[in-house]
């Protein structure tokens, strides 16, 4: 007699779920809580490795239609719910030079990517491609300090993953795939062998997420705990509790992963500049350093957004997640993570993201004006 597929735990959810439900195993009939959203990773049991195997030998023929036509200097990015196929796809072109393109995945209808699982955040993640100086494509996806994060290949929760090559991560019951152009496919018809045939992935850094009780975190402080606003005028309208999240450390792939706490002196040499931030209810300046724009500062409304430390509120025309600002390779952009209302130049117009190589004014929304002054400027 056959043995019965495995039961799974009441506590294994998103992707995990949705994998083993897909190839075979029984779902557990425990009851489950459909009032809250809040989960307690403390109670989860380690999650698996991605099944990347599988989904290739079940899914290959949905892989590469989406695939197919991808030319040498664009990525596909798509979304495959391993119980139904491709859920959504599209094909990020990556220009010439050392410029990166970027695009949002999230719930949101300005999207690029764009999902409906509800677990996932409005705006959950931004993928980041930049041409590497010998010409192969480094693809780094963060997560935009949504409470469901993302998973790598090897189960682990993650914050931020950079790769040379393909990039695979769980995001809710997806596995996102960031194929790059110009791969063939189509030489074998055993998903397994085509799987087993990509290029091997150089993982440049994989940042793990450390969860503090339940599956929420305070943003990271746009001010570290001794550095004061330069200067500051204006009110906020309600109280906002906020602290400083664990840091996380850049963790070579061979090694595990090692915590970093917000370091208690920043360095005057390691400031990269002062980001301004004026609208109606005030304005404030602050200085901003090389550990703060590595990692990612995001400019928003909510309170996981680092400007929260604010001392007044943003106003409605800026959403709750707005904007990016980060160092990718010695550059620094503003990054819209798909604003209603968009990132604009000094002229006016709606850009994707702005260079930040000079001084530099942009707005958020309508009328949230930023004024970008690199040190030494």
């Amino acid at each position: 007699m056959a043995d019965k597929p495995p039961k799974m735990s009441p506590q294994v959810t998103g992707i995990h779920r949705f994998i083993l439900n897909a190839f075979g195993a029984e779902p557990s009939s425990a009851p489950r809580n459909n009032h809250t959203r809040m989960v307690d990773r403390a109670e989860l049991p380690a999650l698996e490795p991605l099944a990347l195997r599988q989904i290739f030998r079940h899914r290959l023929d949905a892989i590469r239609r989406a695939y197919r036509g991808t030319p040498q200097n664009a990525c596909l990015v798509c979304a495959i719910d391993p119980s139904r196929g491709v859920a959504a796809s599209v094909r990020l072109m990556t220009p010439e030079g050392a410029e990166p393109a970027f695009l949002t995945i999230g719930r949101h209808e300005r999207c690029q990517l764009r999902l409906t699982d509800p677990a996932l955040s409005l705006r959950h993640a931004t993928l980041v491609v930049r041409r590497l100086p010998e010409g192969d494509l480094c693809v780094r996806l963060l997560d935009l300090r949504s409470g469901l994060g993302m998973v790598g290949e090897d189960g682990r929760t993650l914050e931020s993953v950079s790769v040379e090559g393909h990039l695979f991560v769980g995001i809710g019951r997806y596995v996102i795939m960031i194929l790059l152009g110009g791969e063939d496919l189509a030489f074998s018809d055993d998903g397994g062998e085509v799987y087993d045939a990509l290029p091997a992935r150089v993982f440049f850094d994989q940042r793990e997420r450390v969860q503090q009780g339940p599956i929420t975190r305070a943003p990271r402080a746009l001010l570290p705990a001794n550095q004061d606003v330069i200067f500051a005028s204006g009110t906020r309208t309600a109280a906002r509790a906020r602290g400083i999240a664990g840091h996380q450390s850049r963790v070579d792939i061979h090694r595990a992963a090692e915590p970093l706490r917000q370091p208690s002196n920043l360095l005057d040499g390691d400031r990269r500049g002062t980001l301004t931030v004026a609208c109606s209810a005030g304005s404030a300046s602050v200085p901003l350093y090389d550990a703060q724009v590595r990692d990612g500062v995001l400019l928003g409304r909510y309170e996981r957004c680092e400007s929260a430390d604010l001392p007044f509120d943003l106003p409605d025309t800026v959403s709750r997640v707005h904007a990016l600002v980060l160092a990718e390779g010695d550059k620094l952009y503003v990054m819209d993570t798909a604003s209603t209302f968009g990132v604009r130049t000094a002229n006016g117009d709606e850009v994707p993201g702005i260079k930040l190589d000079a001084e530099t004014h942009f707005t958020l929304g309508t009328d949230t004006d930023v004024h970008w002054l690199p040190s030494g400027s």
